[in-house]
């Protein structure tokens, strides 16, 4: 079993945020924390120092997980410091196996939850050091409290490309019916419209006059005209 106070780890990843979000995690527990951003000067770190444990996200920079492997074997990164690789992708078991025989410790497919990484650190064997340490003991409610929130952003922070896509089309998909629904909405508006222009193009004046509130006046017949009668003139 390992030692909290005693272990030294590195963490190389890309991602800046998550990089401190994990980092203070693992500070919190109590243990000796390390971070790069970038495969070169992490790797440079790993062959300069000592680290019980490495977390290595993949794909990192410009290299896939392959290629960040084969890079620690070619520098005997292995030999050093038990890496620990982070990834989104499935590697097929024959190829993990390989990795294994060549040093690989640990692979975690993203997300990953604390208790994983928590259980896969209490297992390593380190050597001692007199570097004083916290130990996680001595955590105070207030430090259990964000450690748990930082746990919450890692989840978020870790969520695999795949999982963002089928979130992402969920929304589209949701904001499609929408809009189909508007559209409809939009076309019966357009009808009930033309329906009552067809009323007002068809309708009786009377009936017109009816729908005005206004009673219909009726319509009266002109009178004729009658003729002037003749005078008769009178015989004396």
């Amino acid at each position: 079993m390992s030692r909290v106070q005693d272990m030294k780890i590195l963490i190389i990843d890309d991602n800046p945020t998550l990089v401190n979000v994990f980092a203070k995690l693992l500070q919190i527990k109590g243990y000796n924390v390390t971070t790069e951003t970038n495969l070169e000067s992490g790797l440079q770190r790993l062959k300069n120092e000592l680290y019980d444990v490495s977390f290595v996200d993949a794909p990192l920079d410009d290299y896939d997980e392959k290629q960040v492997l084969s890079l620690f074997q070619e520098n005997n990164i292995f030999q050093k410091t038990n890496i620990i690789l982070f990834s989104s992708a499935d590697l097929k078991s024959s190829e993990l196996d390989t990795w294994k025989r060549c040093g690989l410790y640990s692979y975690l497919k993203k997300p990953v939850k604390r208790k994983i990484i928590l259980d896969i650190l209490d297992g390593v064997d380190v050597k001692p050091t007199d570097e004083p340490i916290l130990k996680s003991e001595e955590a105070t409610p207030e430090q259990l409290s964000r450690l748990e929130q930082l746990e919450k952003q890692i989840q978020e922070l870790t969520i695999t490309p795949r999982q963002s896509v089928k979130k992402l089309n969920m929304q589209t998909s949701k904001t499609q019916k929408e809009i189909e629904t508007t559209r409809s909405e939009i076309s019966e508006l357009k009808n009930e419209i033309q329906l009552l222009d067809e009323i007002d193009n068809t309708q009786p004046e009377n009936d017109l006059d009816s729908l005005n509130g206004e009673k219909p006046t009726k319509k009266t017949k002109p009178t004729k005209k009658t003729k002037p009668t003749k005078k008769t003139k009178i015989i004396k």
